[in-house]
């Protein structure tokens, strides 16, 4: 696979020096030197060589676009069928917490690697997976407290005794006494003794486990460090195509792709976690600790046929930083391990993803002279319940079908960067010449001086054998042709790309970036897709509770649940970077609502959106679902009862659900027999419930007042109950 995309490598590898405005004798001051050439350079040594960074500049723009319409957007969840859609809120709040809470600081760093790459290289890949993490926690435990954990294991395995039976309590506790004292009297590395230890704490490790039960039989009391296990979470790793992660050449959707390799690089004390943490094969670990830091590929294999070099400065490597690149190769102590995705079968023959993690060069050998038998660390079928796999390609044009053949920034406008860096240095040579102009004068004048070091350069003399006087050349005139050149150029650079320029028209420049922010958008979908699905496959539903709130979970943690619930949808609108085009929008909304006579615009909603326009994180701060918001009405009722009931009367709040709060009290009196006594008890009590029915009911008819005003339409009682309406003038 390295061997077929060599050669996009090596472009590549082209386009990072076209970007980062790299090449061979450049210096730090913008000037041309012979020495660093090793041959004469033109126009004359020291002349300006300035390094032009359009394609930088134009990467940074689109990269910025892209980024900020991603964490601008308003995610949604939108429910596949009608019995999911009460839960699609709930959906939508998690995944918000996703994206601008708990993953908020890696999704930045990581998409804007992605958004870079993307229009470096032409195309990117976004790899999604579930991650764990772990803390180490003290705890202390006493043989009374094993003596418990026996009791609890038996009473386990006899779920049909009877409870609360004295006698077959103090039955059970005396055999567990009996087993703590067998166990304190076998030696503390006791294999018995150590599973029932590990029963209790399945991250000790045994050698903990020993030392454990050896204080315990000496002391009664035993302290230890222990594992603890944190919530997982879902994880975004933007990786560069032919650099962290490899592919056919062939391939459309690196998503659909045969195999995928993605090269992981680990500190040493990861790699040694690994056994507990993943389950890594431990003879796998050992090995490549013995064998010690390894790259997994070396690019020097790939040089010879897509002329890259071995070592890389961003991604690849370049002549003026070998020394710089040598210095880090001696100081890396990073490992480096393969983790290759295999689209297989699974035993039922249904299509499945194989993981298998290795390291070309770790093996075992049988014999002297028999060759490595190869090691894996870990082989598995991978199983995150979401459909397209564990990787997302983006690509920045649709031009043919395959992904690699998907053109970078710097492939594009290469040609715009060296024409505008020709013509600045000419500018800038001109400026020198004029400042400080050769002299031109009569060789018998310049006896003793070395000919070969002067000629037409600033301050320099240039001799005439038939010059009889010294003065100055005419320096090169101004070239004002040079300037409308230049900006036809960049006006020609800004209409391919989509970048902002007084000369492209408003509104080709508008759907352009449009174009780019929902390209770029539709496919960072199905990063969010993946994301959505590990939460459903990992996380605790303990958890989703306390991100969501209490009630129905969003929910179920199954297969055939997660098969396919809910869609997700980011919706972002070029234009509202303009706050000229926001404030107008705002001004249409506004009379839209005030000539509305149906009734059918909400105002919470248009409130909402008009906040989440400046800010989407302060709308989801200050706003609630309208079902989150009522559920919270009541709860406060309820509390306010409930402490009315001991005696204490709180003043409810302004606003609020009138009508559902008056529909929980008439619940409350008919379902609650305690509150039902208190009322008629407690006289006092009793006047507090008609007092909180009379303030809702106030709220109910001072909304209802509003409505009439708005909507010009009433009904009394009477006309309520024959079914006819009154207008009023």
């Amino acid at each position: 696979i390295v061997v077929q995309t060599s050669t996009w490598l090596a472009q590549q590898q082209d386009n990072e020096r076209t970007m980062l405005a790299l090449w061979e004798g450049q210096s730090d001051d913008g000037r041309k030197w012979d020495k660093n050439y090793d041959r004469p350079v033109a126009p004359f040594d020291g002349c300006s060589d300035v390094r032009n960074r359009l394609t930088d500049s134009s990467v940074d723009e689109l990269t910025m676009l892209q980024v900020s319409a991603v964490f601008d957007a308003e995610p949604q969840a939108i429910q596949q069928e009608a019995s999911d859609a009460s839960t699609a809120g709930k959906v939508g709040t998690l995944l918000k917490y996703e994206i601008r809470q708990r993953m908020h600081s890696e999704l930045w760093e990581e998409t804007n690697y992605l958004a870079a790459w993307l229009n470096t290289c032409g195309h990117a890949v976004m790899w999604t997976r579930w991650m764990d993490s772990w803390m180490n926690g003290e705890e202390t435990i006493t043989q009374d407290q094993l003596i418990g954990w026996l009791a609890e294991q038996q009473m386990a395995q006899m779920p049909d005794l009877p409870q609360d039976d004295p006698a077959i309590d103090q039955g059970i506790l005396e055999q567990s006494t009996l087993m703590a004292e067998a166990i304190m009297a076998r030696p503390a590395s006791d294999p018995s003794s150590i599973a029932i230890l590990q029963a209790r704490y399945p991250a000790l490790s045994e050698k903990r486990a020993t030392k454990v039960l050896a204080d315990l039989r000496r002391t009664g009391t035993a302290t230890f460090r222990l594992p603890i296990k944190r919530p997982g979470r879902p994880s975004a790793t933007a990786l560069f195509p032919g650099i962290d992660i490899h592919y056919h050449w062939w391939v459309d959707k690196v998503q659909e792709a045969p195999v995928v390799y993605v090269i992981e690089t680990l500190p040493e004390h990861k790699l040694r976690a690994k056994p507990t943490t993943e389950k890594w094969s431990q003879e796998f670990v050992d090995a490549m600790i013995a064998m010690g830091p390894t790259a997994c590929l070396e690019m020097g294999t790939v040089a010879k046929i897509g002329r890259l070099h071995t070592e890389k400065r961003h991604h690849f490597d370049t002549s003026a930083s070998n020394r710089i690149n040598a210095k880090m190769h001696e100081m890396r102590s990073y490992y480096q391990v393969v983790r290759a995705f295999v689209r297989s079968v699974d035993e039922d023959g249904f299509e499945a993803m194989h993981e298998v993690i290795y390291h070309p060069s770790a093996g075992t050998k049988k014999g002297r002279k028999a060759k490595p038998e190869p090691l894996v660390a870990l082989s598995r079928l991978v199983d995150d319940y979401h459909d397209g796999g564990c990787f997302v390609g983006f690509r920045r044009e649709y031009k043919t079908r395959k992904i690699h053949e998907s053109r970078g920034v710097p492939e594009l406008g290469m040609s715009a960067q060296f024409m505008l860096k020709k013509s600045r240095d000419a500018s800038i040579d001109r400026s020198d010449l004029a400042t400080s102009p050769p002299v031109r004068t009569n060789i018998r004048m310049g006896k003793g001086e070395r000919l070969g070091d002067l000629g037409i350069r600033p301050g320099g003399r240039v001799y005439d054998q038939r010059g009889e006087k010294t003065e100055w050349m005419t320096p090169p005139t101004y070239d004002a042709a040079a300037r409308e050149s230049d900006q036809a150029v960049l006006l020609e650079h800004a209409n391919l790309l989509g970048l902002d320029h007084e000369g492209v028209s408003p509104n080709k420049l508008m759907l352009h970036r449009q174009y780019i922010v929902r390209g770029f958008l539709v496919q960072y979908r199905e990063v969010l897709l993946r994301i959505l699905s590990l939460d459903q496959r990992y996380m605790d539903p303990l958890f989703v509770s306390r991100v969501i709130g209490t009630g129905d979970q969003p929910f179920e943690v199954s297969r055939a649940e997660i098969a396919g619930q809910f869609d997700v949808n980011l919706k972002f609108d070029v234009r509202m970077l303009d706050i000229d085009y926001v404030k107008a929008r705002w001004n249409v909304v506004r009379e839209a609502m005030a000539n509305d006579r149906s009734g059918v615009m909400r105002d919470p909603v248009f409130t909402k959106w008009v906040v989440a326009s400046i800010d989407p994180a302060l709308a989801d701060m200050g706003f609630d679902d309208p079902k989150t918001a009522v559920d919270k009405d009541i709860k406060e009722l309820q509390s306010l009862l409930s402490s009315g009931m001991n005696g204490f009367y709180g003043q409810p709040k302004d606003g609020g659900n009138a009508q559902a709060l008056l529909a929980e009290i008439d619940k409350q009196l008919a379902t609650n027999p305690r509150m039902y006594s208190a009322m008629q008890e407690d006289p006092t009590f009793a006047q507090y419930v008609q007092s909180l029915r009379q303030k809702y009911e106030f709220d109910l008819k001072q909304f209802e007042n509003a409505e009439t005003g708005r909507s010009g339409w009433t009904f009394d009682d009477a006309e309520q109950k024959a079914g006819i309406g009154r207008g009023m003038a």
